[in-house]
């Protein structure tokens, strides 16, 4: 087979290349009719690989259909409510929730079975953020598996709003006296009279205002134009921002559990590290994250 070089040349391809070269080619063929088809389409990553060939193609802002969307609020909903239960129970209250037959039905039921018998409709006592992050996540995940959109697409549709949910979230723990601060003797401290009277830290005034304006950062960027929906940039940056700031944060918050004493650093922040490193994997991560979010065929 012969083939010709980008400075005109015309030379017989090595047998090992030639898989590689009709790959290539296949591949600007297809991008030449994607083009044709969509105008507006932009090429990032491509066109060979080791099993085939592809292009990452942004066609721009594409809508989620009445369609896609509904489904799409389903998974979130359930995605976010189990995980965020399944994660309280599993890494803040392991040792109960395990414990008994019971008690595992009480991580799925809103009820306290009684120690004379019989049970009471407590709610759910206890929803862990990270938890519904990962559960948002699968949910999301399983929502691409059957849709077959851009996967990034969806998760940076997702990510550009979450910091407006994320605050009014720490708002309701702020008015329920949940996850207070440490005792502190700040002039802005609050007393949370359902615990006690000391003055503590609001810590959870202070991620709400973070993660409001950590809003506005998203927004800024895709206003601009600079970093488009569909990349992975707006989930890795609303992951990289929530987290970290959390994981400082947890620095003026008094534990949770009575096992977190001692240990030099709590489970909320323990459990932020690897969604810090899972945020810039998406931001910086390049070629290869474009390959796991491809559109399915």
């Amino acid at each position: 087979m012969k083939i010709i070089y980008k400075d005109g040349t015309v030379a017989e391809c090595p047998k090992e290349e030639e898989l590689h070269v009709l790959r290539h080619t296949a591949a600007h063929i297809m991008a030449q009719a994607i083009k044709r088809l969509y105008p507006q389409a932009d090429f990032a990553f491509g066109p060979a690989t080791e099993n085939g060939f592809y292009y990452d193609v942004d066609l721009g802002d594409q809508k989620l259909s009445d369609e896609d969307f509904d489904p799409l609020f389903i998974y979130c909903f359930f995605g976010i409510i189990i995980g965020a239960r399944l994660g309280h129970c599993l890494f803040y209250e392991p040792d109960y929730f395990l414990s008994s037959g019971k008690h595992i039905v009480e991580m799925f039921l809103p009820i306290r079975f009684m120690e004379g018998g019989g049970w009471k409709f407590i709610g759910y006592q206890g929803l862990a953020s990270h938890g519904g992050t990962l559960g948002l996540m699968i949910a999301l995940w399983l929502y691409w598996r059957k849709t077959h959109l851009n996967l990034w697409q969806v998760l940076d549709d997702i990510a550009i709003a979450t910091p407006i949910t994320a605050c009014c979230i720490r708002l309701g723990n702020l008015w329920n006296s949940e996850i207070i601060g440490k005792v502190t003797d700040v002039p802005w401290a609050f007393i949370f009279e359902r615990v006690d009277q000391a003055p503590r830290h609001p810590g959870q005034l202070y991620e709400s205002i973070a993660y409001f304006l950590f809003f506005f950062v998203g927004w800024y960027f895709y206003r601009q134009g600079k970093k488009k929906a569909g990349s992975g940039f707006f989930f890795g940056l609303c992951l990289t921002l929530i987290f970290t700031f959390r994981f400082f944060i947890e620095f003026t918050k008094d534990i949770q559990e009575p096992f977190e004493a001692g240990m030099p650093l709590d489970m909320g922040q323990i459990l932020s590290i690897p969604f810090i490193i899972l945020g810039l994997a998406c931001i910086f991560g390049g070629k290869w994250m474009a390959k796991v979010g491809a559109k399915k065929d």
